[in-house]
């Protein structure tokens, strides 16, 4: 083989090698549609943007953008606290439904406006994941220059889509978002993708489909939401669970302690009732010794 073969092989062998690694991962089905339901059903929406269940050391949850809220555009939903007028909230897939449980963020003092960007998760109870892998959040920041997945559907693909995958590498950070820069796709075609999770090469959660952002040079950019208001909220949130568990616990009506009580009240009587059987023979014995005592007397009498 003569070298310039050799340096063709190795540079298709670096070629096919880039390739790989620049493919992108295949991820489980997480992201499910929105649909919402109201006591009055003209209000009703089959798909306000998507959703996914969340892994937090152990706890379920079901999240979705804050914003969304803003799509229903109900009268009465002023402020992030839909329950009067919900009826249900579920996630979809093409397959199956999940119903989604309690908003346990709910806030009837927050505003529904655009305010509600800087804080854009809405977290759901969820005691089965139902049809979605749940994510687990990353250990760690995502860093410049890495590459990021956004999973779900839009509008415009929701006929035929199960879930998408849109691909970018992080340019820069702010406050509240991550800014990307997505792989030839137009952020502002993403209508609908608002909620769906975002992550990393692993599938684990980085952020959360919130906004279109300007960068430094003004260029619109794709700009999830950053995990620090859902981590404090997924832990504020498990304190609350702990909690309820700790004071469960002491409930007697909790069913673990109930058993544990009436199996105690079992071994009390138990006990006690071995204790009367023991005072009824000490007074069998007594009497049998008063009886045998006078015989003795008499007997000692009648030789005296």
């Amino acid at each position: 083989m003569t070298s310039i073969n050799k340096i063709l092989v190795l540079t298709i062998a670096l070629l096919s090698s880039h390739a790989e690694a620049a493919a992108t991962p295949e991820f489980p089905l997480v992201s499910g549609r929105n649909a919402v339901s109201f006591d009055d059903s003209q209000f009703n929406n089959d798909y306000i943007g998507m959703g996914f269940v969340l892994d937090y050391q152990g706890q379920l949850y079901g999240v979705t953008a804050k914003h969304v809220l803003l799509v229903v555009n109900h009268p009465q939903i002023k402020h992030v606290d839909p329950a009067p007028v919900l009826r249900s909230w579920q996630m979809s897939s093409p397959e199956t439904t999940l119903e989604l449980g309690q908003l346990l963020n709910a806030d009837a003092t927050e505003a529904l406006d655009m305010s509600v960007l800087e804080r854009d998760a809405l977290v759901f109870r969820v005691t089965d994941p139902g049809p979605f892998t749940p994510i687990k959040l990353s250990a760690n920041p995502p860093a410049i220059g890495e590459e990021l997945f956004a999973l779900g559907c839009t509008f415009a693909s929701a006929d035929d889509c199960t879930q998408d995958v849109y691909a970018g590498r992080l340019l820069q950070t702010t406050e509240h978002n991550l800014l990307l820069d997505l792989d030839q796709v137009e952020p502002g075609s993403l209508r609908g993708l608002s909620g769906g999770p975002v992550v990393n090469a692993e599938g684990e959660l980085v952020g959360i489909v919130s906004n279109v952002m300007p960068d430094a040079d003004g260029v619109a950019r794709f700009a999830p939401a950053n995990l620090d208001y859902l981590k404090l909220a997924a832990k504020e949130l498990l304190k609350q669970a702990q909690w309820q568990e700790s004071a469960a616990v002491l409930n007697p009506s909790y069913p673990q302690v109930k058993n544990e009580l009436l199996y105690a009240q079992a071994q009390a009587l138990s006990i006690l009732s071995k204790y009367i059987e023991k005072l009824k023979e000490i007074d069998n014995l007594k009497g049998r010794t008063e009886v045998e005592s006078d015989q003795i007397q008499k007997i000692h009498n009648l030789f005296m």
